[in-house]
């Protein structure tokens, strides 16, 4: 489950939509990049993804392959150009913007789980069933590898600046920084929160972060501190999804049994 939120909740009519577009079966994930050009969705089957992008004539999509199974990821826009994180079974595909062909493939050793692109540079982490992670570079290289838990990674965020990264486990959070230059930094380990977390992120120019536990709760965080505030407990499912308001002051959650709350955060 995706949620996004740009601003106020508003009632009333929305705006006008850009275009439509018939798919041949059930869209699972759908994402949308930074700057609103160009869109990607992925079938229920994992059989097909769809991608395009998005101008006054409509969307124009393409058909690549089958067999995806994680949830694709956009880079940070960076001078115009974009890319794409796809996945297909254990191998990972790296396409810049709408290019038909990837650019790069990354062969990885388990199934992904989740993947997330840094903020400040086309860095991209990728967590596996085994724990562990792996970072990479658009062009395929490998930069970092890392064991974080023994079981799956459930979630990936990062902060604004790119050199904080925040990994979600059945057990514990994570807050791990990378240290030295972008080609060849270092990771450490933070800080780490003893509470599951299945989504997460941070808060607009703060150093707080939310993160939604199967059990319903949500959790306000602060790296390198052992306090964290609880927010809103047992909603009547696991919380699968949450997105910040661009001024921080509001927090939207969505729970397993498709409830939606809107918190507001003060502190």
């Amino acid at each position: 489950m995706a949620l996004t939120m740009e601003g106020r909740l508003l009632s009333g009519r929305l705006g006008s939509h850009l275009s439509d577009v018939c798919t041949p079966g059930r869209v699972r994930d759908i994402s949308l990049n930074a700057t609103a050009t160009f869109f990607c969705a992925v079938l229920q089957d994992g059989s097909r993804l769809w991608c395009g992008s998005v101008d006054a004539n409509g969307a124009h999509w393409t058909v690549r392959g089958e067999n995806f199974t994680s949830s694709p990821v956009w880079s940070a826009d960076d001078n115009g150009s974009c890319y794409l994180a796809v996945f297909r079974g254990t191998r990972a595909l790296i396409h810049e913007c709408l290019q038909t062909s990837p650019i790069s493939e990354i062969n990885l050793t388990t199934r992904p789980c989740v993947a997330a692109w840094s903020h400040a540079s086309p860095v991209l982490a990728i967590g596996h069933e085994d724990g562990s992670l792996l970072f990479a570079r658009p062009d395929g290289k490998r930069l970092y590898s890392v064991v974080v838990s023994s079981g799956p990674v459930t979630c990936l965020f990062w902060n604004a600046n790119g050199r904080t990264l925040v990994v979600g486990t059945d057990k514990f959070v994570h807050v791990l920084s990378l240290t030295g230059r972008m080609a060849a930094f270092e990771v450490q380990l933070q800080s780490c929160v003893p509470a599951p977390a299945h989504c997460g992120a941070y808060r607009p120019r703060g150093k707080v972060f939310a993160t939604g536990c199967p059990d319903g709760t949500v959790l306000l965080c602060k790296p390198g501190m052992d306090n964290s505030l609880k927010l809103l407990s047992r909603t009547g499912g696991s919380i699968e999804a949450l997105s910040w308001s661009p001024n921080g002051k509001r927090l939207a959650v969505a729970n397993a049994t498709g409830e939606i709350r809107v918190l507001r955060v003060c502190r």
